[in-house]
């Protein structure tokens, strides 16, 4: 492995509740405009949790050919636009390079849920002849890779991963890993996630308790260090990146949004309805990444935080910030998916395109609070309104449930 090769990102795509491209996201965003809204996709009458981030207005047919569309589940769907928006914003001819040295990297936790839900119905009040016979490749977690392989011709080096809530930050650390081992020129890098489903709000539901982990957020107020916080609200959506060498990059003199300087990624092995009992694995993660990047912790000036909105995850979360930071005034932290909600595999996807564009823009954006910070969480957090920063080093933090731990740093560019 050349570790002094510098891996960057030259292309980004999303699609989301707040914005179906990067541009409309981030609009949306800095104006604190809120996607968190009462199930309206299914009839959820009988639900005991009411709220999510949903793509009420979309439509595939603008996007992908039907005969490609009806055989893929939404999370598949979202991924094929959000990385192909990556290809085109990147400049990279695909056609021009070789496809044994292009991978594909994929976060998510969940799977194509919509499209099992409609043929389990069919399977018990229909019979089983009646079963879509593209359920076997619609549901799981592998789909996005190969159909974007498919489409593609991608060859190279690629991988499904499903670390929970820090999935698509894992893809994408582990993709600069394999380009700076050699492995890869170009990698696809991101997650994808669609789980506002009658199945998935319904396990979710269950799952609120056996953990106050998993609470979901009874009245859609997704505040994390929030002073009354209740527990998340679900998301869904997909966000992918480019990633290349740097010397790649400018030799083809692409547009350079960040630049990757550091990973890690720890287990705690805990209980695997929880998240870590303490901030040791987070802990481990941050200084991995630090170690491995080329600058101290003095030079980060935001911490885009994993943001669970529970009580103890996030009292956790703030103390494990404020021991690396507290002597630093001027590192800012915020959870900006308290406003398009906890998309899971895709978390640190959404979250390295805002790394980047906050860099671009020199903004912040703000974690929505509804009844005020938690005084017991000693972090500078950026709450209800975007603010106007100087932001060239971003410390990305995730968390997974069973003890798991991702922490990247995004830099700006720089000889």
């Amino acid at each position: 492995m050349n570790k002094n090769r510098r891996i960057v990102i030259t292309g980004m795509g999303l699609v989301s509740p707040l914005g179906m491209n990067v541009e409309a996201f981030w609009e949306n965003a800095m104006r604190g405009q809120s996607a968190i809204q009462t199930l309206s996709r299914f009839d959820s009458r009988d639900f005991k949790y009411q709220f999510a981030a949903q793509m009420t207005e979309f439509n595939v047919d603008n996007y992908l050919p039907r005969r490609l569309s009806k055989k893929l589940d939404r999370f598949t769907q979202y991924a094929l636009i959000a990385s192909e928006q990556a290809i085109k914003d990147s400049h990279l001819n695909l056609d021009t390079v070789d496809k044994n040295r292009i991978g594909f990297y994929v976060g998510n936790m969940f799977g194509g849920w919509e499209f099992t839900d409609r043929e389990l119905r069919n399977l018990y009040v229909e019979g089983a002849e009646l079963i879509n016979p593209y359920l076997a490749t619609a549901w799981f977690p592998a789909a996005p890779q190969g159909e974007i392989s498919i489409l593609h011709g991608i060859k190279g080096h690629s991988k499904t991963i499903d670390s929970g809530r820090s999935s698509g930050l894992t893809s994408i650390g582990y993709a600069a890993e394999a380009i700076r081992a050699g492995r890869l020129d170009y990698a696809i890098a991101g997650g994808t996630e669609a789980m506002v489903t009658p199945f998935m709000m319904a396990a979710c539901s269950v799952a609120s308790l056996m953990s106050e982990d998993h609470y979901l957020s009874p009245d859609g107020n997704y505040q994390p260090f929030g002073s009354k916080r209740n527990g998340w609200v679900p998301g869904e959506g997909s966000a992918f990146v480019m990633l290349e060498t740097l010397e790649s990059a400018l030799a083809r003199n692409a547009v350079i949004y960040a630049e990757l300087q550091g990973f890690g990624h720890t287990t705690e092995a805990c209980n695997p309805n929880q998240l870590m009992q303490d901030g040791s694995g987070l802990d481990r993660a941050i200084s991995l990444a630090m170690n491995q990047s080329r600058i101290h912790f003095s030079d980060i000036d935001l911490v885009l935080a994993d943001g669970a909105g529970t009580h103890q995850a996030d009292l956790q979360e703030a103390k494990t910030i404020h021991h690396y930071f507290s002597g630093h005034s001027n590192c800012y932290v915020t959870a900006p998916k308290s406003l398009y909600g906890d998309t899971f595999g895709a978390n640190g996807a959404f979250d390295i395109i805002i790394s980047a564009l906050s860099i671009k823009n020199q903004h912040i954006l703000p974690t929505m609070i509804v009844d005020g910070i938690d005084e017991s969480c000693p972090i500078k957090l950026v709450s209800n309104q975007a603010i106007e920063s100087e932001i060239n080093h971003v410390l990305i933090n995730n968390r997974g449930y069973g003890g798991i731990g991702t922490a990247l740093i995004a830099s700006k560019y720089s000889n």
